[in-house]
């Protein structure tokens, strides 16, 4: 059941506020938890997550102030969950933040803040809506709206975000999305699983396939595996229920990324070298893609994101994110961004690395009266074989 959570801090004539001398009462007042109260707790607007409780009359939730405040202050400072309830518990600067007076009455645990999360990821595979991001999104403007924050100059940047998903090589990427097909296969009504795959269903058989390979048997066992993910698919294309299945869904993704198909109507194996940069990396995280960003190697996400910069005041804001698979690169972020973006209309100065460098982007933000610059450092390495550009000097 849903309840509403505080509209304004009540002190408690017992807690710990009134037995702080003035000097350190007059120190909480100017340290960041009450300025958090004020512009971010009382700010959230918990109606809107009312649709993730029971309408029906039962035991009331955790405030929803609470629960988005504490997923706040984890990023903020880099906290686990542990760490985070402990901090709740035992720092005033939290409870001062949450407007808590009598820790005795809040009980959370981990498991409070894990199930608010899964009902928040449950209501968005629902209805595709991110209700938290959309609250970190309006606090942002409640924010740059409070301080009056001149928005005519922004920077712009990404950054890889890794999945948790493993890592796969190429053939456990093509046995484990056989396997999940089999398995699948093997809870539905009516499908018969031919003796070639019964296999799937050991323990022992990843093993024996995976782990007992001298180097030259690799790419045989590959194109094997691969023999047999076509096979599978013929066999569950005729299934309606087989179609169905999430399985279905990565055996058909892998067979198109993972063959080309011959003049002949047949399917042969690409080479490593030949796959696309967006393909399939691992079936539990369908989404994350494999990107390398100058010595670095992800497989994951890129986090694209905009600080509206105010020099005056020499504060900043992100007022913008934009999350893609990590082959998303940053010139199609920026375009997109000039393109699209309802703060362009505000922007006078746009500041990007040179990643972000394409003619398009230029031509629309020259269109629309903003200076888009970028600087000359693109993240290549130098070539020691080659001048740097650096060492020419260019007359008018």
């Amino acid at each position: 059941m849903f309840k509403k959570g505080k509209t304004h801090q009540q002190k408690n004539l017992f807690g710990p506020y009134y037995g702080y001398s003035e000097a350190m009462k007059k120190r909480l007042e100017n340290s960041w938890a009450s300025s958090f109260f004020e512009h971010i707790f009382l700010a959230i607007r918990e109606e809107r997550f009312a649709v993730l409780y029971s309408e029906k009359y039962s035991r009331p939730n955790v405030p929803v102030q609470t629960m988005v405040s504490l997923l706040i202050l984890k990023e903020l400072n880099q906290l686990t969950d542990e760490a985070l309830i402990d901090a709740f518990y035992f720092d005033y600067r939290f409870d001062h933040a949450l407007g808590i007076e009598n820790i005795d009455s809040e009980r959370i645990c981990i498991n409070t803040l894990t199930h608010f999360r899964k009902r928040l990821l449950t209501y968005e595979v629902q209805t595709g809506r991110d209700l938290l991001g959309e609250e970190i999104a309006f606090l942002s403007e409640h924010l740059a709206e409070s301080i009056q924050l001149d928005r005519s100059f922004g920077r712009m940047d990404s950054m890889l975000i890794s999945s948790n998903c493993k890592k796969m090589s190429r053939i456990e990427l093509i046995y484990t999305v056989n396997r999940n097909m089999v398995r699948a296969m093997n809870t539905l009504d009516g499908i018969d699983i031919p003796e070639t795959y019964q296999a799937y269903l050991k323990p022992s058989h990843q093993k024996e396939m995976l782990y007992r390979l001298h180097m030259d048997e690799t790419q045989t066992r590959t194109d094997f595996l691969l023999e047999q993910s076509l096979a599978l698919y013929h066999l569950m294309k005729s299934s309606d229920q087989g179609k169905e299945t999430e399985a279905f869904t990565h055996l058909a993704r892998l067979i198109e990324e993972q063959t080309v198909e011959t003049e002949e109507g047949t399917r042969i194996p690409l080479r490593g070298n030949e796959l696309p940069s967006g393909n399939l990396n691992n079936p539990s995280d369908p989404d994350a893609t494999f990107r390398k960003k100058g010595n670095t190697t992800s497989v994951g996400y890129t986090l694209n994101f905009l600080e509206i910069r105010d020099r005056d005041k020499n504060v900043g804001l992100l007022l913008h994110y934009d999350v893609k698979a990590n082959c998303y690169s940053d010139q199609a972020f920026g375009e997109d961004f000039v393109t699209h973006h309802p703060l362009m209309e505000s922007l006078h100065t746009l500041v990007c690395d040179g990643a972000y460098d394409r003619v398009e982007t230029l031509k629309k933000a020259k269109e629309k009266q903003v200076e888009f610059h970028v600087t000359i450092m693109t993240g290549g390495t130098c070539i020691k074989q080659q001048i740097p550009v650096d060492h020419f000097v260019v007359d008018q």
